[in-house]
């Protein structure tokens, strides 16, 4: 009982402070948070700014149910951009192929340069192609006479097999950068295909 009589007495001498000093003290813990909050909303929208800019062109379906996807991927920020993935979400049966797929060496006549072979690309066919396509940052090294890039660019084209009762097509594009800290996302492609 005497080491609790002892706490009790230790806590009745103890000084509190008046209240003035616990509003103060709320009050710079409350301003602390705040900074925090907008130091994270602020490097949030930061990194959505850098991101990559798209613009997506989206064919017609041809007789055989192919719809072509053209992608052209713009980067006007300070980081370096991977194009990871491409995926089919919708319709569930979809399924996504490069447009370097389903060509064949030329053994015939090699001078003219690989041969178009629609059952390899049928069977490349993948709901998901992982990729590596890189979007350097401004001012890294390129071109001509090693001029520094203003904004770097990369196209990329892939094909959509779709049955022909599918009017909208919905794709999910994966991108990475490791500078100067993770910032991974990705962006839903929506398209409306005539019937």
């Amino acid at each position: 009982m005497s080491g609790v009589a002892d706490l009790s007495q230790m806590l009745s001498h103890a000084n509190w402070g008046s209240v003035a000093d616990w509003v103060s003290g709320l009050g710079s813990i409350g301003a602390a948070i705040t900074a925090l909050y907008l130091a994270g909303s602020e490097r949030r929208a930061r990194m959505v700014a850098d991101r990559p800019q798209l613009k997506v062109e989206v064919s017609e379906r041809d007789t055989e149910g192919w719809v072509s996807v053209a992608l052209k991927i713009e980067n006007g920020s300070k980081l370096h951009w991977h194009m990871t993935a491409i995926e089919a979400v919708s319709p569930k049966n979809a399924q996504v192929v490069h447009s370097s797929a389903g060509y064949r060496e030329n053994k015939e006549k090699p001078w003219d340069g690989p041969v178009f072979d629609p059952e390899l690309r049928a069977q490349a066919l993948a709901r998901k192609v992982p990729l590596s396509v890189k979007v350097h940052s401004v001012g890294t090294p390129g071109g001509a006479w090693n001029h520094h890039r203003p904004l770097d660019k990369a196209y990329e084209t892939f094909f959509v097999h779709l049955p022909s009762e599918t009017h909208r097509i919905k794709m999910r594009l994966h991108f990475s950068s490791l500078e100067p800290i993770s910032n991974d996302f990705t962006q839903m492609v929506i398209r409306e295909l005539k019937a």
